[in-house]
């Protein structure tokens, strides 16, 4: 299930753009004001209903990775793109679904148990993930990958080393050994999120760190949520269940917002702290996913009760337990992923 907010369904054109503009003019209600969301299901032309991430493609079109298929949404029908599943690249990984876009036109998709590679020139999936890492002078299997704002390549080998190719400099950068006795004590990076030169990095233990590409070091480390994960330093990638969730997101001023999977937190650079936001308890209740708008407020879905709406400045917390929608009728759900367009949509 995708829901997108509509202000005025019959006047939604064809275009991608239209359909995020349309979204954008109902954001700007007051937080009171009832939303109004389109459900886009199979009879849309959507492969399946198991929808596992959301990003949007560099040309502005919707990407939407169900558990096994990828439809491309152009604002008017999907295009669906399936891979071989006897082909694909298996790693030892078992977290959150992801993708990422290279600067070479493709689209990374970290998967449960398996990576994929899409190249979006000829709409063909690329098989020899091995090759391509080999380019960059990575050897080892991938048990995770990163990719920056900068389009910089982060990879973290099945012998728990992290490494770092930087495009614009052509190399390859060990951040950490895997032997070191900083990854047996800290594991391995499980999420990363950048402000211009600085990385946030959260480690297996919740160790946060932060790596300054300038200099090419850490510069700081904060153990205010060490032991918080459900991950360990010796058992690093194992298939947990759904509440194993994490999210990192910077603010335009550097500051940083961390969803771990029964709080919702926020670190203040200027004053060093950190401000419990919000929590989440209850039978199977957890949060699942986080996403900014370009305000600065903070969409977060749940399990069991919806979304929360977390405004930027007052820190004031709204709860959205169903999503109206525009052929009338309420619909309750679990929300799987939350993600703001680059047009403001939801």
């Amino acid at each position: 299930m995708v829901n997108f907010g509509d202000l005025i369904m019959a006047a939604m054109k064809t275009t991608l753009r239209s359909l995020f503009v349309i979204c954008w003019m109902l954001w700007v209600q007051p937080v009171g004001a009832q939303y109004i969301f389109r459900h886009l299901d199979i009879v849309d032309g959507l492969s399946d209903n198991q929808i596992r991430s959301l990003s949007m493609i560099p040309d502005g079109r919707l990407a939407v990775k169900t558990a096994s298929i990828l439809n491309v949404y152009n604002g008017a029908a999907f295009e669906q793109f399936t891979p071989d599943k006897w082909q694909e690249y298996r790693w030892d990984y078992f977290k959150t679904p992801q993708e990422y876009y290279d600067n070479q036109g493709r689209i990374w998709m970290k998967e449960c148990d398996h990576l994929l590679l899409l190249d979006l020139h000829t709409n063909e999936f690329i098989y020899n993930i091995e090759e391509e890492l080999y380019r960059f002078g990575v050897e080892k299997k991938l048990i995770n990958l990163f990719i920056d704002e900068d389009k910089n390549y982060w990879f973290v080998t099945e012998d728990k080393s992290f490494l770092c190719y930087d495009v614009r400099k052509d190399s390859l950068l060990t951040i950490t050994e895997g032997s070191s006795e900083f990854a047996r004590i800290h594991g391995i990076p499980r999420e990363m999120t950048q402000y211009k030169n600085f990385y946030w990095i959260i480690y297996s233990d919740g160790l946060i760190c932060l790596w300054d590409s300038t200099s090419g070091e850490f510069v700081s480390r904060d153990e205010t949520f060490l032991s918080s994960l459900d991950d360990t330093a010796d058992k690093i990638y194992i298939n947990t269940s759904d509440k194993d969730r994490l999210y990192m997101h910077t603010t335009d001023t550097g500051d940083l917002w961390l969803m771990l999977s029964d709080g919702i937190y926020y670190f203040s650079r200027m004053n060093a702290l950190w401000k419990e936001v919000c929590t989440i308890s209850g039978f199977s209740n957890f949060f699942t996913c986080m996403d900014l708008d370009r305000e600065g407020n903070v969409w977060v879905g749940t399990s069991r009760t919806g979304l929360r709406f977390i405004e930027k400045e007052s820190f004031e917390v709204h709860t959205l337990p169903g999503m109206k929608l525009d052929t009338g009728g309420m619909i309750y759900n679990d929300v799987f992923s939350v993600f703001v367009d680059d047009y403001n949509g939801l």
